[in-house]
């Protein structure tokens, strides 16, 4: 089974989007964030601290289709960040953290897999609602962390779809799926 989603592909890096509750440590910069409607899975790779065990590789054409804050619980969507880094910049190996409320049978609440941003380029990391036990609603927050250090972070707030009509209507004509 897999949930979470990584892109590590390089990108035209335009600017640096800085709006909303988030924080970014130069080098790194906001691009995006937001609710993807579909999303085209091209392989997996392993992921040993993530609730499956592995995760989900999609191509570079996948854009935000909403960009919001408050991701509806319903099977199907996908939400997530893209973080990009200058020119001229050097490599930065670190870590893409996905905190939540406990799911799954164990009740994880932390999930983590090694990520590299690079200078030009952009770094995409999305969560999948593919299953049932994932619907958890509360405070969902995604991290870049470079040694001890968070280069970046952004909150979502996964709440009931009737909540949020505006990406119901976008990705799904209105009408709940789960």
């Amino acid at each position: 089974m897999r949930r979470l989603a990584l892109i590590a592909a390089l990108w035209a890096v335009p600017g640096f989007a800085q709006d909303g509750p988030s924080s970014v440590v130069a080098p790194a910069g906001l691009l995006e964030y937001g609710v993807i409607c579909d999303v085209d899975i091209e392989g997996q790779q392993p992921a040993p601290d993530t609730e499956s065990g592995s995760l989900n590789i999609i191509g570079e054409a996948e854009e935000v289709d909403v960009v919001t804050r408050l991701v509806p619980a319903e099977l199907g969507l996908t939400f997530g960040v893209r973080l990009g880094m200058q020119e001229g910049a050097v490599p930065l190996a670190g870590r893409v953290v996905v905190e939540h409320p406990p799911l799954g049978a164990s009740g994880v609440t932390r999930e983590s897999w090694a990520a590299e941003l690079l200078p030009g380029g952009a770094l995409v990391s999305l969560y999948s609602f593919e299953a049932a036990h994932e619907l958890v609603t509360g405070r969902w927050i995604f991290r870049f962390e470079a040694g001890d250090e968070v280069l970046s972070e952004q909150h979502f707030d996964v709440v009931d779809a009737a909540a949020v009509p505006a990406v119901m209507d976008a990705c799904f004509d209105g009408v709940p799926i789960s």
